[in-house]
């Protein structure tokens, strides 16, 4: 099970398959023992009648006694037989019973489990749904912002990098600005290139465009040919401070690039 589960593999293949066959078999071995007790009691009668001719007859009529005693003998070994039977069938659908408990017992547990994986994998779904949603819908500021942190956190080492306290200044007045507003509200909104210039600006900074001519924001902002931006030409409309040209984009406005973004 990942992240997001295949819920619908959960209900497949019904569980209790292994219950249902063990009552099947029950209900045969009941059947048979049914038959088997009223075979026992007709075997019953005819051996206590058979018992009694045998008694009444005389031993030396050997035409009519030994056919009694016999008789009553083949009647003693069927109802042994029958009744054999009848303890074995009862032995076994004990044996049954005890299996089909402990499957329903087993059952039982895996539908509980099941039903605990069901909902574990429901809630992973909900919180990988949220969590895309979330992404969707405030993925692009938060990359925005961050890459405005770190950006402004290279230019402070850039030109702090030997005094290390001034460079730490430098990053709170910069989170500073950025946190208290002071015309910076939802900057996360505006190209980054335009709030690091207007930081820069404030702190009497100089960016080196440069040397952030390959983040992905930057190529972002010359593909998208974002208004005021140094990666985009002035015919386009941005400022032509290091302008980066744009697999498949024509015309007037890439005269003089300084650099291609994308695969060659």
């Amino acid at each position: 099970m990942n992240t997001v589960t295949d819920i619908a593999d959960l209900d497949a293949d019904p569980l209790d398959e292994g219950v249902e066959s063990a009552r099947a078999r029950l209900r045969v071995l009941g059947r048979a023992s049914g038959v088997g007790l009223v075979l026992l009691d007709v075997l019953e009668t005819l051996a206590l009648k058979t018992a009694e001719v045998a008694r009444d007859e005389v031993a030396i009529d050997k035409a009519g006694g030994l056919t009694a005693v016999a008789a009553a003998r083949d009647l003693s070994l069927a109802y042994a037989k029958v009744s054999r039977s009848i303890r074995q069938s009862v032995l076994l659908e004990e044996k049954l019973e005890t299996i089909q408990r402990d499957r329903a017992s087993g059952l039982e547990d895996a539908r509980r489990v099941r039903a605990l994986k069901r909902a574990e994998a429901e809630a992973a779904k909900a919180v990988a749904d949220e969590a895309a949603e979330f992404q969707r819908v405030h993925g692009p500021r938060l990359a925005r912002e961050a890459a405005v942190s770190e950006t402004m956190q290279q230019i402070s080492f850039s030109r702090e990098r030997e005094d290390a306290e001034a460079m730490e200044a430098l990053d709170r007045e910069v989170a500073e600005l950025l946190e208290e507003g002071a015309g910076y509200e939802a900057y996360g909104e505006r190209p980054v290139s335009e709030t690091v210039a207007r930081l820069c600006k404030t702190l009497d900074l100089d960016p080196d465009w440069e040397e952030f001519a390959q983040e992905d924001w930057a190529r972002d902002e010359a593909r998208d040919g974002v208004a005021g931006s140094p990666y985009v030409s002035t015919e386009r409309g941005g400022s032509g401070a290091c302008v980066l040209a744009v697999r498949g984009l024509q015309g007037a406005g890439l005269a003089g690039v300084a650099r291609e973004t994308g695969p060659p």
